[in-house]
């Protein structure tokens, strides 16, 4: 079986049938003890190590934690670049999974660890005559960048079906294409990338200078599936025409403030605010859209590193424009549309007016228009989440 074949088959065939919305995309598998037996066990040496040619991340599930006083549970990548370390008393970032029956105290998720190995050990010695027990209950493997471009020419990325998203040819470009001083580059760093629970991906977008964000209702809808959630801020490539990526910085999702399904938003915040306040914010453009203003959307597709959609041969090769101030989404009225380009994974992305670099718009349907939910329909109903200052 190839390499592509074999990470496809871990969650099925495309479903028939026609899109409303662009699903979350699909960005990793789960790995059980049926899967990798020799992976998941108690750590009963003390260390073990999780690797997978090629996998992008992986996301450690533990089933059960006791440390005593003394005693620390470290997850990291090979060189020691990236650690995570939990203890009785204090935790670095985690998330808290109850679909894999996590309560957040005696069992958790490590924060994934980018590359396609984790080291998990317990370090350290205490006095107590009570001996550590971690074990691992499970794991996820992200897909590999470099597959990504097959797996969603055949559907895999998706659970349900998408409509078409890239309207001609495909414009986006990476963000490090773009003059740092250009208003599209110095308005991404707000935007992040969501690994919701392990293995989907959405896009989410810091709003207001706390510690709130922006995605989709259809991306998750509960605090019990933000605090599933990681936050990838910069993720993105380190120079124009790289491959490799930016430092990224990971946070995890706290509580669900407001969500709601027919203007599909998900208004939630993260557990460390202040980690993330380097990288700005977003303000509200709270007004009708205009027919052929210029916009621009920045986004994660198809779990892509942060690329920017500013331009669109389907508007002459123009700045991507606003093609319909008001249409029918979820409500009569309540979307605008356009053709820049999307994917599957650009789902909860800020559509931005360049007249304002303020957020007119949350993008949320493919077909060609795309389309976004207007920003003035969602604000009365979070207005008061901000003070009323958009």
């Amino acid at each position: 079986m190839s390499r592509i074949l074999s990470w496809g088959a871990s969650f099925g065939l495309l479903l028939s049938g026609v899109a409303v919305a662009q699903a979350p995309a699909i960005i990793g598998a789960h790995r059980t003890a049926q899967d990798r037996p020799a992976n998941i066990a108690e750590l009963s040496n003390r260390s073990t190590e999780i690797a997978t040619p090629d996998a992008a991340y992986i996301k450690v599930n533990f089933s059960e934690v006791e440390l005593p006083i003394g005693y620390t549970l470290e997850v990291s990548n090979r060189d020691g670049t990236e650690v995570y370390r939990y203890t009785s008393g204090k935790r670095d970032e985690f998330t808290v999974d109850e679909s894999l029956g996590q309560d957040g105290k005696r069992s958790f998720s490590a924060m994934s660890i980018t590359g396609n190995t984790a080291i998990v050990r317990i370090v350290g010695k205490s006095d107590s005559k009570a001996a550590p027990r971690v074990v691992i209950g499970s794991y996820f493997e992200g897909y590999p960048e470099d597959a990504m471009p097959e797996l969603k020419s055949r559907g895999l990325l998706s659970r349900t079906p998408q409509n078409k998203s890239i309207c001609g040819i495909d414009d986006k470009r990476d963000v490090a294409c773009y003059s740092t001083t250009s208003l599209p580059y110095t308005r991404s760093g707000p935007i992040a990338r969501l690994l919701i629970g392990g293995s989907s991906l959405c896009t989410g977008w810091r709003v207001g200078s706390g510690d709130r964000m922006l995605t989709n209702n259809h991306c998750f809808t509960t605090s019990s599936q933000a605090r599933a959630t990681e936050v990838w801020f910069n993720y993105q490539r380190s120079s124009c025409g790289s491959t490799t990526n930016a430092a990224t910085t990971k946070v995890a999702g706290s509580s669900v403030l407001r969500t709601n399904s027919t203007l599909d938003y998900t208004l939630f915040t993260v557990a460390s605010p202040s980690t993330i306040s380097g990288f700005g914010f977003l303000s509200l453009d709270v007004r009708a859209p205009v027919t052929n203003e210029t916009i621009f959307i920045v986004q994660h597709p198809a779990g892509k590193p942060k690329q920017i959609g500013s331009i669109s041969d389907r508007d002459g090769s123009v700045g991507c424009r606003v093609n319909v101030a008001s249409a029918t989404g979820g409500a009569t009225g309540s979307d605008l549309g356009y053709f820049c380009d999307t994917e599957g994974g650009s789902s909860g992305s800020p559509v931005l007016a360049r007249s304002s670099g303020k957020v007119i718009g949350l993008h949320h349907l493919g077909g060609c228009t795309n389309q976004g939910v207007r920003i003035d329909r969602i604000w009365p109903q979070i207005s008061s989440y901000f003070s009323g200052v958009p």
